[in-house]
């Protein structure tokens, strides 16, 4: 049985049609499927809108950062090898901002319902996850209307 989470609470484990899921209903799962591919959904990390509807820049950018190697451990462990294409898409997004610190600016909310970011590849186990997702984190913020994603320094790091 393979370990892996995206947020470990509450998570409910079997084995499925599809090859293995982990859930924690309604808000999330993690689907490894017999072909390797993984597939991981949070519908609670960016919240369900209403009055106040930012995109918490600093956890949900973290949160992957921690969780990818996780994948990438299972993905060795039941013998996947490289090269691997990681997506990431927020859904239902439409109107929403960067939560970010105080700094004064106009806010540009995101003027699509669905933000499917194009693929990044990783072609082995030994990369730095934070250089391969900046560029899927930069086209967020971009969407936002930033520059870039100020969880990076000018420097990339």
């Amino acid at each position: 049985r393979p370990e892996f989470a995206l947020d470990a609470s509450g998570w409910n484990p079997r084995y499925n049609f599809d090859g293995f899921l982990a859930f924690d209903q309604p808000f999330a799962y993690t689907q490894l499927f017999h072909n390797g591919i993984i597939e991981a959904v949070n519908a609670g990390m960016i919240g369900w809108g209403g009055k106040h509807r930012k995109i918490p820049s600093v956890q949900y950018e973290r949160e992957l950062i921690q969780t990818i190697p996780t994948y990438l451990k299972v993905q060795q462990d039941i013998g996947v090898e490289p090269p691997f294409l990681i997506f990431l898409s927020l859904l239902g997004v439409r109107g929403y901002t960067m939560a970010v610190d105080a700094r004064p600016r106009a806010e540009y909310p995101i003027n699509r319902d669905n933000l499917i970011m194009p693929e990044v590849l990783m072609e082995s186990y030994d990369v730095e996850i934070t250089e391969v997702m900046r560029p899927i984190f930069d086209q967020v913020w971009n969407a936002t209307g930033w520059q870039r994603s100020f969880n990076y320094n000018e420097d990339g790091e």
